[in-house]
């Protein structure tokens, strides 16, 4: 008798236990207060605005994207430098160097690769804003990107991960990461 009641109180404390170590409460409260830890949400402002861009990128519309990341944003694109690039495509060729590049120079990869692409969309979007306790807000959006080229007409399908850090309105880092030997 005695150990049984000892394995239902170890079965609930366990479980307890367990509950207690949630990262966030229900009204987004810290419960833990490292540095590092916070909490994740998908319905706040900065989800839907990174939603919104690839809704919009889709549609080879850039306005929000040069309205939204400030102009000294550290901008990488699978960490390749887009500066002396003609694309998206031509970037996927060059091997280095692997530095942050300019917003201007993402938008202009981002619309000459719209002009060798067609059908682009998005599937599967899902996007988490993180806000940790030191004060960093980051939003992560995965997605698959979907398009065909022109010339071609050969269907492209690529997993994608965009990263956003933001400060205040802005977006102060803009990361999209792929492999391009997915497709």
């Amino acid at each position: 008798m005695q150990f049984r009641v000892f394995i239902v109180l170890l079965l609930l404390s366990s479980i307890i236990g367990c509950q207690s170590s949630t990262v966030a409460s229900s009204t987004g409260e810290a419960l833990d207060n490292s540095p590092w830890s916070g909490y994740v949400t998908q319905d706040c402002w900065q989800s839907q605005t990174v939603r919104q861009l690839l809704s919009e990128y889709t549609e080879n519309n850039f306005s929000s994207f040069d309205e939204l990341i400030d102009n000294k944003a550290k901008i990488y694109i699978n960490d390749l430098n887009l500066v002396n690039s003609g694309s998206v495509l031509d970037l996927l060729r060059q091997p280095e160097p692997r530095s942050f590049v300019s917003k201007a120079a993402m938008i202009k990869g981002f619309e000459s690769t719209a002009k060798a692409l067609e059908s682009v969309k998005h599937k599967d979007v899902t996007a988490t804003t993180m806000f940790y306790n030191n004060g960093v807000v980051e939003t992560r959006c995965a997605y698959v990107w979907q398009g065909k080229t022109r010339k071609m007409k050969k269907p492209v399908s690529v997993p994608c991960t965009t990263l956003c850090k933001w400060r205040g309105k802005k977006i102060v880092e803009f990361r999209v990461i792929f492999d391009p030997n997915q497709s």
